[in-house]
């Protein structure tokens, strides 16, 4: 299987996770909630975790969707381009997570890498 496409579907999955955590209900703590500052809850709740009214989880998952469309059709210098947006937006998210909200999301890292490496993979 393609690299482009591996990374895409996990970006995809951890996207989605990330979205199931914002919506949890429930008191029980998210697996990726694992001491009071690395917390993926307190990040993906916080007020920096939406753009323009959207939350970023939403974001992602169609972000990932549109990449694995763009994989599959070919159309390999739109992946390119959609990566740079994505590690440039990343590196402000990373910013905003450690000067704003102070609390550390593992699933949200795990997103910044998989952009990081849709744009190697990209080349």
């Amino acid at each position: 299987m393609d690299p482009l496409t591996i990374i895409a579907s996990v970006g995809l999955a951890l996207s989605l996770y990330a979205f199931y955590v914002e919506g949890k209900t429930t008191k029980k703590p998210a697996v990726c909630d694992i001491s009071s500052k690395v917390s993926c809850s307190k990040v993906l709740t916080s007020p920096y975790s939406k753009t323009f009214g959207v939350k970023n989880s939403v974001l992602g998952v169609a972000f990932y969707i549109v990449v694995l469309v763009m994989v599959y059709s070919q159309n390999l210098l739109y992946v390119r381009y959609l990566a740079w947006i994505a590690v440039l937006g990343s590196a402000y998210l990373a910013w905003v997570m450690h000067t704003k909200v102070k609390h550390y999301c593992v699933v949200c890292v795990a997103i910044y890498l998989a952009n990081i490496l849709l744009l190697y993979f990209s080349y």
